[in-house]
């Protein structure tokens, strides 16, 4: 089951897009915390549910930028 998270990150890539794009698009959308270490937490979550969305065949990354 795909949470709110997940399904927005799918509706981000509307088009084909880099993983680096993508990790930028989100970026964008999120402004840092003041606390750094919730702000890291946060980026590392971000990260696992893209590999898990590209793992699982939901999620489609290019490598070009």
């Amino acid at each position: 089951m795909l949470d709110e998270t997940c399904i927005n990150i799918i509706v981000l890539t509307k088009e084909e897009i880099s993983f680096e794009e993508l990790l930028n698009k989100i970026s964008f959308l999120f402004a840092p915390s003041e606390n750094e270490e919730e702000y890291k937490a946060f980026c590392e979550l971000i990260v696992i549910k893209v590999n898990f969305l590209i793992q699982n065949k939901l999620l489609f990354v290019t490598n070009n930028s």
